[in-house]
């Protein structure tokens, strides 16, 4: 459990740094949840000047910061399907099954 502590602190760290652009896109229900969840003991250090694949944080996080990506900061439907097209088949399916047991009921 605590791993999955130490992914919802990566999440929100990235969505930090980020900023209220992207925030403001995702449900609060599940920005509730991503702080409720994380390890308040953990703090990623997120450097917004490398991609997310060359930070130290966890397959899981990325993988969530994709679907979030996917589902909320697609600007149009055509984008959507470009960025759908790109994770298809193993990756896809790898993403929503992490997206899904991360945000499953407790």
């Amino acid at each position: 459990m605590n791993q999955n502590k130490n992914v919802f602190s990566e999440v929100y760290s990235v969505l930090m740094a980020l900023g209220e652009k992207y925030i403001s896109k995702i449900p609060n229900d599940i920005i509730a949840k991503i702080e409720r969840r994380k390890n308040d003991d953990y703090i990623p250090n997120i450097d917004r000047q490398k991609a997310l694949n060359e930070q130290n944080i966890s397959k899981k996080a990325i993988s969530v910061i994709c679907y979030l990506h996917l589902k909320y900061w697609c600007n149009s439907e055509e984008e959507r399907k470009r960025l759908y097209k790109i994770l298809q088949g193993n990756e896809e399916n790898e993403l929503k099954r992490t997206y899904e047991i991360m945000f499953k009921k407790i």
